[in-house]
C-alpha cells in the first residue's frame, strides 16, 4: 500500500515538475518573441528541453525523476559499435554523438508559433528526440545539409540520409544493476 502512495507521490511531482519546465520555457520563448534575450536565453532554453526531456525518458521507463535517465535511443549503427566498443556509457563519446532528430533550431522556431503550455507540450512530446549517431551519420547529416535543417519536403532527414533508429530506449547506464 505504502508503495502505490509513494507512486502516486511521484506522479504529482512528476506533474508539477513538467508543468514549471514548460512554463519556464514558454516565459524564455516569450521573451524573445518581443526581443529580449540574454546572454542565457539560448542556455537556459536548451537545458529547459534536457529536464523535459529526461522526464520523458523516466516516465516510459519507470524511473525516478530526480535522475539523468540510464536509457536512451541509439542508430542501429551506432549501436552495433557501441558494443563492439564494449558496451559502457565511458565509451559513447568514442563512438559518436547526441543529437536531436529534429534539429534544436527547426524545435525553436516550431516552438515560436505554440499558443499555450498544452500546445508546447505536444510539440515537445512528439519532436523532442535525443539520438546518439555515429560520427559517420553526423558526417552524413552534414554533407546533405541537414544537420540544421530538414527537408523541405518534410520528410525524415535521417531516413533521407539512411540513418536507421532503434525503436526501443536503450540501457546505457548501469548496466550492471
Amino acid at each position: 500500500m505504502q508503495s502505490q502512495y509513494f507512486k502516486y507521490i511521484s506522479i504529482i511531482i512528476m506533474k508539477f515538475i513538467l508543468k514549471n519546465r514548460l512554463e519556464t520555457l514558454r516565459n524564455e520563448l516569450e521573451l524573445v518573441q518581443y526581443e529580449y534575450k540574454t546572454e542565457k536565453t539560448n542556455i537556459i532554453i536548451r537545458e529547459v528541453c534536457i529536464d523535459i526531456w529526461n522526464i520523458f525518458i523516466n516516465e516510459k521507463t519507470n524511473q525516478k525523476l530526480d535522475k539523468k535517465p540510464d536509457f536512451t535511443y541509439m542508430s542501429e549503427s551506432y549501436y552495433k559499435k557501441w558494443v563492439a566498443a564494449g558496451k559502457s556509457a565511458k565509451v559513447m563519446t568514442k563512438v559518436g554523438i547526441c543529437e536531436h532528430k529534429t534539429p534544436m533550431a527547426v524545435l525553436r522556431e516550431r516552438m515560436n508559433y505554440c499558443q499555450n503550455t498544452k500546445e508546447l507540450f505536444e510539440l515537445l512530446l512528439n519532436h523532442l528526440i535525443i539520438v546518439w549517431i555515429t560520427h559517420e551519420e553526423d558526417h552524413l547529416l552534414k554533407v546533405s545539409g541537414y544537420n540544421k535543417n530538414i527537408p523541405l519536403c518534410g520528410a525524415d532527414r535521417y531516413s533521407l540520409v539512411g540513418i536507421n533508429v532503434i525503436p526501443d530506449l536503450i540501457k546505457y547506464k548501469n548496466l550492471k544493476n
